[in-house]
């Protein structure tokens, strides 16, 4: 999943620079995701803890999260999450078209539309089984709309 930056297919007249309130709601977006994937990075922990025991230290959790399977699924949300940082921290010019993108890319992750089907499959059993991880599904969501 990657956001593709429109300039080349576009005229210059065409190219309209990211709104301040476009940057806005993607800094929204980027801080609900965080706090989406932290609960369900915790209720995915406490999971494995239950089932393998309590990891010897932080490096051990630091390093289950980024190579162990059972929390491969999270790296789709934690991708997203980088793709809206680093479209709002570049030093080029973005537009509407590509902040727009972005949005509609997650939104697409947050339905169950993206094509990574595992990703979807624990995404939806995950909020079936965590009330907060609903409560920030929900706040992400609204962020995906549009307005």
């Amino acid at each position: 999943m990657k956001f593709l930056l429109t300039r080349g297919k576009m005229s210059e007249n065409e190219i309209k620079q990211l709104t301040g309130e476009s940057r806005q709601r993607l800094r929204n977006l980027s801080k609900s995701l965080l706090r989406l994937h932290k609960t369900l990075l915790d209720a995915e922990r406490a999971d494995y803890e239950a089932k393998n025991g309590k990891p010897a230290s932080i490096n051990e959790i630091f390093r289950l999260v980024l190579e162990d399977p059972n929390f491969a699924w999270l790296r789709v949300l934690s991708g997203q999450i980088v793709l809206i940082d680093e479209f709002l921290a570049s030093k080029q010019t973005v537009t509407e078209t590509d902040g727009s993108g972005l949005i509609e890319q997650t939104h697409k992750l947050l339905n169950f539309e993206d094509e990574n089907k595992d990703f979807g499959d624990k995404f939806q059993t995950a909020l079936q089984n965590n009330q907060d991880a609903v409560i920030n599904y929900k706040e992400s969501l609204s962020f995906t709309k549009n307005k």
